[in-house]
């Protein structure tokens, strides 16, 4: 793993952690729309349109899984950052 690779890695995880309310390592539907609307900054009890959650919910967990682990929000992480 590139030393970039690594910090990138080591910032992801560490926001999953905090998003993971349940501490089960995986964040359900609930914890993730509220980690995307504080990682795209909206003002404190503001959520997302219903469309956009739906968006990126399938983006995230490929459309398949039922809650996103740390490999998969990896993943949509580091797209999502670009």
């Amino acid at each position: 793993m590139k030393p970039s690779e690594t910090s990138t890695f080591h910032a992801s995880s560490h926001i999953l952690v905090q998003a993971d309310r349940r501490g089960e390592g995986k964040l359900k539907h609930d914890e993730f729309h509220e980690l995307m609307a504080r990682l795209m900054k909206l003002p404190v009890g503001q959520e997302l349109p219903d469309k956009k959650k739906k968006e990126l919910w399938i983006s995230a967990t490929q459309g398949w899984r039922k809650q996103l682990d740390l490999d998969a929000f990896l993943g949509f992480y580091a797209q999502f950052g670009r």
